[in-house]
């Protein structure tokens, strides 16, 4: 994703939505079983020296993802993101 919202590549989501500045929505194309055993691989691009991500499962197949600069103020910043199952 690049830090305006864009997705630069959504292989394996079905969709994307930049919900507010530092929230992400994203939806895998295919929803496993459960969330359970599912492996998130997070890498905030460039120019992101120090704050907090932070990803939590909705709905199936759903990953929010939040970031925080270091005074705990949203943000928005560019990320790659793998999901891989363990099931």
């Amino acid at each position: 994703m690049a830090a305006d919202g864009t997705p630069v590549d959504q292989t394996g989501f079905a969709s994307f939505t930049h919900i507010a500045t530092g929230q992400n929505t994203l939806a895998l194309s295919t929803p496993p079983a459960s969330n359970d055993n599912l492996v998130v691989l997070l890498t905030v691009n460039g120019g992101f020296n120090s704050g907090t991500v932070s990803f939590l499962f909705g709905a199936l197949g759903v990953i929010n993802v939040f970031m925080v600069d270091s005074t705990g103020t949203a943000i928005d910043q560019g990320f790659s993101i793998a999901i891989i199952s363990l099931a």
